[in-house]
């Protein structure tokens, strides 16, 4: 699998479930969520403006992706929407490593493993964010995510989400 069949996949709407654990803070939550994502053409106006702001040469991605998330806490809170735009870069679109471009986080990297899981990476002063992604089928995916400050794991969180059939 290459970068741009990942993101392909990724697209579509889902259904997810997300459990997070502040282990500084000894808490947990859990959330339920509608993410709707759309593959963007690497020409695409939101991806030139992350090369823009990472410094990155246009002609070295492969592709991005548009995220919008609503989330419905399960404990009462008020819901969160919001959303966010990535792209991948690398010398092609075969190498199984490159640069992540995320509106708001900077410039990071990607790993395409040989299990196809896609782990990104963001070092933002001294935490850094690593997420895994991964599919067990076509319509289920899945994400980890550990948030670390320093040398201590600040935060973990698992995600299973569920693509949603159009009619």
């Amino acid at each position: 699998m290459d970068i741009q069949t990942f993101l392909t996949q990724c697209a579509g709407q889902w259904f997810a479930q997300r459990t997070t654990y502040q282990l500084i803070a000894n808490q947990s939550e859990s959330n339920k969520s509608e993410l709707i994502i759309e593959g963007l053409a690497p020409d695409a106006a939101p991806v030139l403006t992350l090369c823009a702001e990472g410094n990155i040469a246009p002609d070295q991605v492969w592709g991005g992706l548009a995220i919008h998330w609503d989330n419905h806490v399960d404990w009462g809170q008020t819901p969160q929407k919001g959303g966010t735009v990535l792209a991948l870069a690398a010398p092609t679109p075969h190498a199984p490593q490159g640069q992540l471009l995320r509106a708001g986080l900077g410039v990071g990297t990607y790993t395409l493993a040989a299990d196809e899981s896609l782990v990104l990476t963001v070092t933002q002063g001294d935490t850094t964010y690593e997420e895994r992604i991964w599919f067990a089928s076509e319509n289920l995916r899945f994400r980890t995510l550990t948030v670390a400050q320093g040398e201590t794991v600040a935060q973990t969180a698992f995600y299973s989400e569920i693509r949603r059939m159009q009619d």
